[in-house]
């Protein structure tokens, strides 16, 4: 009986513990919902730190680089308008500088050259924070915003009413148009695989290349015709219309932005707090503007490419400010007309930007395909080696054509091949810096670039009005031309200038006849000393009234120093039987 009972109790007993069993599960959550939360959680904590967000796998549709072509491609042409419009009104205003100095009651040549290049400093300033402020908070915000501040200040230049008030206005609306050429290489960088950025950074590099090149054209037409106010009221309808259609077109390309918003996203979804980009932003911010700094002093690739594309820059600014008193001066042309001149560099730039676009990318690709590996930035270099020698070209034939008052179009042809050069230097430089820094530094690494290339486009072209009144119209472009390639050259259009071959060829000296009334100058990078060879002299005095006297006869001069010998002026006369000569110039090299 006990037996039985017990018997009995037994299902009795396992019934209770089943039925606590299943209490226990009604109470608890499934495994599978454990383990969810398990991974919530730990993703959450894993998430709270904005740099450890990732795309939802190579395919996520939000990434940038999975987006439509169509849209890609409409993001990259929209970006080059507003880059073309801010860049047209680099050299827009040029052809009008005097209209302005007229209007103001001034007639320095000078402060005209300083109201066209004031400009160009703002690009060298504002990169250095609208770069650092995309990478903490986006490109899209800063893209709208520094547009709309370029526009009011273009608007302050049109309404001027002093010449101080405009050169204010000038350099802060260069400030706001500076932030798409800052932007443009970190948001091709964000949109195109590195094998496909050639053809892209061509048609991103219209605004920056051709912009100076076009802007004379349509400002010296709109400012003989209705005035200098009116140049500026034209850019500020222009860039005014890109705005409403930047702000509906455009979205965010910045990856850690985007992947940002989406974890965010979903955290509302989830009744989650949300990751603030915020509470880490002073050290990023202070991250972020040093890195420009940085990388152009600690980095010798972005140094050296920095260095070279900004000489370069400023030689093409430098000749676009003779072209006034070239043209106008000495051809005769009106204000308009003298406009058209500067098409000459613009067919140039046109025509390498489509060979650049064109041969850039092949040109990765077949040595990427022989090393049987990756792409790397190193293939971008070679077009800059081969083509970059027709910027001295360039610069010789505009200043042997000009001081020989040759036909007006042979100038204008020696200006497109100092177009053509300028492509295949700064071109190739901007797409390596990219494909080496990636999207991530590519904008800080391209505002360092810009800002050597905007402070000698905003100074050096000071110098070439005082140089075209005080010697001739042509010596710094034949000085600058040679000075590209280190050689130098002799140029004589008097008989009687003597040219004079040192020993060892330490030095190559050409002397010269001096035209009167031509400034004493002597630049050099060390101190030269010469030691006369036998029955030869040489000697000045810069003070008072300057004298020089020339006595080679017939032998040379010996410089105990290796030096650079850039150029010796003078006041007053040539002795020795030698007669005054247009040539005013001695110049060598070691």
């Amino acid at each position: 009986m006990s037996s039985i009972q017990q018997d009995s109790a037994t299902p009795r007993l396992l019934e209770a513990k089943q039925d606590e069993t299943n209490q226990v599960r009604r109470d608890s959550p499934p495994i599978a919902e454990r383990q969810s939360d398990d991974i919530e959680t730990q993703r959450q904590f894993e998430k709270d730190d904005p740099d450890a967000l990732d795309w939802d796998g190579p395919e996520d549709p939000d990434n940038p680089m999975n987006w439509p072509p169509r849209k890609r491609t409409a993001h990259i042409i929209l970006i080059a308008l507003v880059q073309l419009v801010s860049n047209l009104a680099s050299t827009m205003f040029a052809p009008a500088g005097k209209l302005l100095m007229h209007n103001f009651d001034f007639s320095s040549r000078t402060l005209s050259s300083l109201s066209v290049s004031i400009y160009v400093l703002g690009f060298a300033i504002s990169p250095l924070i609208w770069a650092p402020l995309s990478e903490v908070y986006g490109r899209f915000p800063i893209y709208i915003i520094s547009t709309i501040i370029f526009v009011g200040f273009v608007l302050g230049c049109a309404f001027s009413t002093s010449l101080a008030m405009f050169m204010v206005f000038r350099l802060l609306s260069g400030c706001g148009g500076a932030a798409s050429l800052a932007l443009s290489g970190g948001t091709l960088a964000d949109l195109v695989p590195r094998q496909q950025r050639g053809k892209w950074m061509a048609l991103i590099a219209i605004g920056p290349i051709m912009g100076p090149t076009i802007g004379p054209v349509v400002g010296g037409f709109v400012g003989q015709n209705i005035g200098w106010r009116w140049i500026f009221r034209l850019m500020a309808i222009c860039i005014g219309a890109l705005i409403p259609l930047a702000a509906y077109s455009l979205r965010e390309t910045y990856a850690p932005v985007i992947l940002l918003q989406k974890e965010n996203q979903r955290r509302m979804s989830l009744g989650l707090p949300l990751v603030s980009a915020g509470r880490d932003v002073p050290a990023k911010l202070k991250r972020s503007i040093l890195r420009p700094f940085k990388l152009l002093f600690l980095s010798p690739v972005v140094l050296f490419l920095a260095l070279y594309a900004a000489f370069c820059f400023g030689l093409m600014f430098l000749l676009l400010t003779t072209f006034s008193n070239v043209f106008s001066g000495q051809y005769g042309f009106d204000m308009g007309i003298t406009g058209l001149c500067y098409l000459g560099m613009g067919v140039g730039t046109l025509g390498g930007l489509i060979a650049q676009g064109k041969f850039s990318d092949n040109i990765m690709r077949k040595r990427a395909e022989q090393r049987g590996g990756e792409p790397k930035p190193e293939d971008r270099i070679p077009l800059m080696a081969y083509l970059s020698w027709t910027i001295p070209v360039g610069m010789f034939w505009y200043g042997w054509s000009t001081d020989e008052k040759a036909h007006w179009i042979v100038p204008i042809i020696g200006s497109a091949f100092v177009g053509i050069g300028f492509i295949f230097v700064v071109m190739p430089s901007m797409i390596y810096l990219v494909d080496c820094f990636g999207p991530e530094a590519a904008a800080s690494a391209l505002a360092a670039h810009t800002v050597l290339r905007s402070v000698t486009a905003a100074f050096l072209p000071l110098a070439g009005p005082r140089i075209v009144i005080e010697l001739v119209a042509n010596i710094e472009i034949k000085l600058s031309s040679c000075a590209v390639n280190g050689i130098f050259l002799a140029h004589s259009s008097d008989t009687s200038t003597t040219a004079v071959e040192c020993s060892q060829a330490e030095a190559v000296v050409f002397a010269v006849c001096i035209e009167p009334e031509v400034t004493f100058a002597l630049l050099s990078f060390s101190t030269v000393v010469c030691r006369s060879g036998e029955g030869a002299s040489i000697a000045f005095s810069p003070e008072g009234n300057p004298h020089y006297v020339v006595d080679l006869g017939g032998r040379g001069l010996e410089g105990s120093h290796q030096t650079i010998f850039y150029l010796l002026l003078v006041r007053s006369k040539v002795t020795s039987g030698a007669s005054s000569g247009r040539l005013v110039f001695i110049e060598g090299y070691i």
